[in-house]
């Protein structure tokens, strides 16, 4: 049934949907931020983590950063963007591995010990932290959206 101007009602539901859709999850052609990337968005937020890493909480904010741009499904984006910024971090601790190797400090063996206990800890800590920013970045973007 064709209405004002001869607009169906289909296209008047298909507008309104594709209009919705760009509000949820706008894109960089209408200025906004979010990608439909997760991998990209995890990056971001794995980025900003490895920035802020002088801050307790840096995997917090990083996961808040790519549950921000997500804008869904925020523990998933926040655990991979603490899966990413756990690799830089584990490249640290195998330097001060060497380090402490090459400086001759206690037992080879328990030193090996200690840096499996201290990358296994700093696993954990940032993706659990990571993923419960996620959920925390997806809910600003929903309380915030304009």
């Amino acid at each position: 049934m064709a209405g004002v101007a001869g607009v169906t009602s289909a296209d008047a539901a298909a507008d309104v949907d594709a209009s919705a859709d760009s509000f949820c999850h706008p894109t960089p052609e209408l200025g906004g931020m979010a990608t439909d990337n997760l991998y990209v968005n995890a990056l971001v937020g794995a980025a900003v983590t490895v920035v802020f890493s002088f801050l307790g909480v840096s995997p917090l904010l990083g996961g808040a950063a790519a549950g921000y741009l997500e804008r869904r499904d925020g523990g998933r984006v926040g655990a991979i963007a603490g899966v990413f910024a756990t690799v830089p971090m584990l490249g640290v601790l195998a330097l001060f591995g060497v380090l402490i190797g090459f400086l001759g400090f206690g037992d080879p063996f328990s030193a090996i010990g200690l840096l499996v206990l201290a990358a296994l800890f700093a696993a954990v800590y940032t993706i659990a932290l990571s993923t419960v920013g996620g959920v925390l970045g997806v809910y600003l973007a929903e309380e915030f959206r304009e």
